[in-house]
């Protein structure tokens, strides 16, 4: 299996040890872990989850207390240290979580400056993301079922929108483009990357459910236990 390919598995311990962080994302830690563990150490509260890649990559996802909001950081063992390594490590950690690169507020070997955190002005929602956004917000609901109304409201609590993400929809003027993305995940179901050509999701009068294979494939990306 190729490395972007490989499953990202969620680790039943709070966090690892000996970790420096080597990347931030405009995302919530949310979008990648239903019930990350609340965890301390010597720097402060925080709340994390752990993850594996393979046989070989190790991470945390954590997002302290003092951090800014609505970012969540990836955290790398010690031990990966050369700056080569530590790049394509990365470059896997977010293939593995779809993150797209314009969600990355700071690497490692970028300058950063304390209290400012820059955001890319092509950040926005797109509707790759969203796919995967909607199976996961259906997936906390009961009988892994959501309607369309109750995603769109869910999603701006987990991912921060942009000013792109914003802007009036000009095929839907009484939407945001944010919102025109989501609902383009639930009208584009004939296309073969959709959840319901995939077979993660069925329809439903008012949303989705979530099917069998669809919640093996939340597993499979770390959402859910294994």
């Amino acid at each position: 299996m190729k490395k972007n390919e490989q499953a990202v598995h969620r680790q039943p311990i709070p966090c690892l040890e000996d970790v420096i962080p080597q990347a931030i994302l405009w995302r919530t830690i949310y979008c990648f872990a239903l019930d990350p563990e609340r965890c301390e150490d010597e720097l402060d509260q925080f709340h994390g989850a752990s993850f594996t890649i393979g046989n070989q990559i190790s991470f945390d996802l954590r997002h302290y207390d003092g951090h800014p909001e609505s970012t969540v950081t990836i955290y790398l063992p010690i031990e990966t240290r050369a700056n080569e390594e530590i790049a394509e490590a990365v470059d896997v950690v977010l293939t593995g979580l779809e993150v797209p690169e314009t969600g990355v507020a700071w690497r490692r070997g970028e300058d950063f400056e304390f209290g400012k955190l820059p955001r890319r002005a092509e950040d926005r929602l797109r509707e790759s993301e969203a796919r995967l956004l909607a199976l996961k917000i259906a997936a906390e609901c009961k009988n892994f079922e959501a309607t369309t109304t109750y995603i769109k409201n869910r999603i701006p609590e987990i991912v921060p929108l942009t000013e792109k993400d914003l802007e009036q929809s000009k095929s839907r003027p009484r939407e945001k483009l944010w919102q025109q993305i989501v609902g383009n995940v639930i009208s584009h179901s004939g296309t073969s990357k959709s959840i319901f050509a995939r077979g993660f999701a069925t329809r439903t009068n008012e949303g989705i459910r979530v099917t069998k294979a669809g919640i093996n494939y939340l597993k499979s990306v770390g959402f859910l236990f294994s």
